[in-house]
């Protein structure tokens, strides 16, 4: 079954691809007031209630194991295809560790593109492990751009083709110069229980002069309680030669320690989510 810590928003970029690993946020809660219908908040709190959920889902989950596809292809002079099987693991205790099970394909993509980043994706396990998510208001500015209907059974309705899923749409881009990885983007948040359902963007600058434009997909779905990643795919544009894709599935997760209280279900989550400011 799927696992993850929290979706861990970052994007390593070497040569003409991206990696796009997840996206986390970490915030306090206050003391829950009255609850808001649907479709209702602010924008504050509804950025409020998606950093503080996910923050404390990353308390609840306290290790985790999983293997990650790694499937790259480049259309350049020639098409080059290479694939790599990693295991990933968390106990709380350290940062996430990378251990590469399987490689195949084209020697050169493994050696100058995906073990790159499983170099970068290591050294931001590291800076997250120590600094927490860098995607925070304080970092941000967040628009709402669409609301759930106040019916939250009612996935689709005619003339929504905006919003078929029936989620809070957020807008983002970067108030700052971060000294990690920015982007600009969209946020679909789950109107129940504000965990990160998609997440489509692209970085705010590229490490390469080759790379013209990046644009990435990442998409999660629920276990239980837990948002966990299940595919990232990123597309490069790049000078001169095409472009080049890659794609990073998630499977065979096991959750090996969750938090006692955490059992209770998710609702203890928004007990103490308050009312908007308005």
């Amino acid at each position: 079954m799927p696992s993850a810590i929290k979706p861990v928003g970052r994007l390593a970029l070497t040569g003409t691809i991206v990696l796009v690993s997840a996206v986390t946020m970490l915030l306090g809660f206050r003391p829950r007031q009255a609850a808001q219908p649907p479709g209702t908040l602010s924008t504050q709190e509804v950025v409020r209630r998606m950093v503080a959920t996910n923050a404390a889902r990353r308390l609840d989950l306290r290790a985790f194991t999983a293997t990650i596809h790694y499937h790259l292809e480049s259309e350049g002079l020639s098409h080059e295809v290479a694939d790599m099987d990693v295991r990933l693991a968390y106990d709380g205790l350290a940062p996430k560790s990378y251990t590469i099970i399987s490689e195949s394909g084209s020697t050169m993509l493994q050696d100058h593109i995906l073990k790159p980043f499983l170099s970068d994706e290591r050294q931001e396990a590291v800076i997250d492990f120590r600094d927490g998510s860098a995607l925070v208001p304080g970092n941000y500015a967040f628009t709402l751009v669409a609301s759930p209907h106040a019916d939250l059974n009612t996935s689709f309705k005619p003339g929504d083709e905006a919003n078929p899923d029936n989620s809070y749409i957020l807008a983002l881009t970067p108030l700052k110069a971060l000294s990690r990885f920015s982007f600009t983007g969209t946020l679909w948040i789950n109107p129940r229980d504000f965990g990160v359902e998609r997440l489509d963007g692209q970085p705010t600058k590229t490490n390469s002069w080759w790379v013209s434009r990046i644009d990435f997909n990442y998409q999660n779905r629920k276990f239980g309680k837990f948002w966990l990643p299940v595919n990232n795919h990123s597309v490069s544009q790049v000078r001169m030669f095409g472009h080049a894709t890659l794609d990073i599935t998630f499977s065979d997760y096991a959750l090996t320690s969750i938090r006692p209280a955490a059992l209770d279900g998710e609702d203890s989550l928004l007990r103490q989510t308050p009312q908007p400011g308005h």
